[in-house]
């Protein structure tokens, strides 16, 4: 079985204390991750069918401990939740485009005359424009 991302939700620093981003990822029901990843017991789930629908329902998002979901009442084995993936398993056209998608506006100015540009500001804040 692949890994098969559907959207990526959200992002945020890896909880091991390394600079790797930690990405929330909605897989299809088939893939590699279904059924062979634990949900942490500590954090609220959000349920992967709920999320899969179009438009997606965004208040499918459930309490630590509740074991069914709050909008299709579906059990957590049937419905299945969301992943935490580090960037390294990511697939490299999902990473890229999250990346397009949220990256500061100045990178988008600078890429209007170099469309391959990248910049890194080594986890620091972005400079401020305009005051």
């Amino acid at each position: 079985k692949t890994l098969r991302i559907k959207p990526v939700l959200h992002r945020r620093e890896g909880a091991d204390g390394t600079n790797e981003y930690e990405y929330l990822v909605v897989c299809h029901s088939d893939g590699a991750l279904e059924g062979t990843a634990q949900r942490q017991q500590s954090e609220k789930w959000r349920c992967r069918d709920c999320y899969l629908q179009d438009p997606p329902v965004w208040a499918a998002f459930n309490d630590q401990g509740s074991d069914y979901c709050r909008s299709c009442g579906k059990h957590i084995d049937v419905c299945g939740f969301c992943h935490w993936v580090t960037e390294a398993q990511l697939p490299a056209a999902q990473l890229y485009e999250w990346r397009r998608e949220h990256e500061p506006h100045i990178l988008t100015c600078i890429r209007r005359r170099f469309p391959h540009a990248e910049i890194d500001f080594h986890n620091q804040h972005l400079p401020k424009l305009f005051g």
